[in-house]
């Protein structure tokens, strides 16, 4: 249900690669061509991916059947969580003042289900030397964004470490024009300059729901 998905504020500085033209003797150039070898490296490579994917899907729906939880890693963006099924994975950005903003969103609930749960993955344009403080800041402006959204009320926040990096978990309540009364818990975290938002968004009385992502959310770790 994309209705409940929260977008978080973030900023992402768009970046352009220029390309020299080189003068000299004409010759006989091979612009666009590859070597075979390096194609036929490349297919053989995309399809151990996809065989891979492939697998560990009709895993998680064989686990998801017989109501078993399986690990998911995100090789990509470093995480891990535990979940019923597979993720349904959505890439999306939009051009602002600033920039491209660029998210990845994995979610996990069950089609047609009261709400959604999952994790949203997003890199921040923090300055090389960007300390704790912009960090910190990078997570209260989501929280902030989160509340104009819904005008949600924020309830049993609290900030924690996860292997060092900051975040911070709470829960909020709104009532949505179309949904009615609904209800949500997050975590965020970032780490470096990635941030990772945890989500849970439905109906209060969505109680399989929440309890599946509850697991989702107590199971979030980092990988490396």
């Amino acid at each position: 249900m994309k209705k409940f998905i929260a977008l978080p504020i973030m900023l992402l500085l768009a970046t352009s690669c220029n390309k020299e033209e080189k003068k000299g003797t004409p010759t006989t150039e091979l612009k666009n061509e590859k070597p075979k070898t390096d194609t036929a490296d490349k297919a053989a490579a995309d399809k151990v991916a996809a065989d891979k994917a492939a697998a560990d899907k009709a895993a998680a729906d064989k686990a998801a059947a017989a109501g078993k939880a399986t690990e998911f890693v995100s090789a990509e963006h470093k995480f891990s969580v535990s979940s019923l099924r597979a993720p349904r994975v959505e890439e999306t950005s939009t051009t602002t003042a600033v920039g491209k903003i660029d998210l990845t969103t994995y979610m996990f609930n069950a089609k047609g289900a009261q709400g959604a749960y999952g994790v949203m993955v997003s890199d921040l344009p923090f300055a090389e030397d960007a300390g704790d403080e912009a960090r910190l800041k990078a997570i209260v402006d989501a929280q902030a964004g989160l509340v104009k959204q819904y005008s949600a009320t924020i309830t049993n926040q609290k900030d924690f470490k996860l292997d060092g990096n900051h975040g911070r978990e709470f829960d909020l309540s709104a009532t949505h024009p179309q949904m009615g009364e609904m209800a949500g818990h997050y975590k965020i975290v970032i780490r470096d300059k990635t941030m990772y938002q945890i989500m849970r968004v439905g109906s209060p009385t969505a109680t399989e729901l929440i309890a599946e992502a509850t697991d989702l959310l107590e199971s979030f770790k980092l990988t490396e």
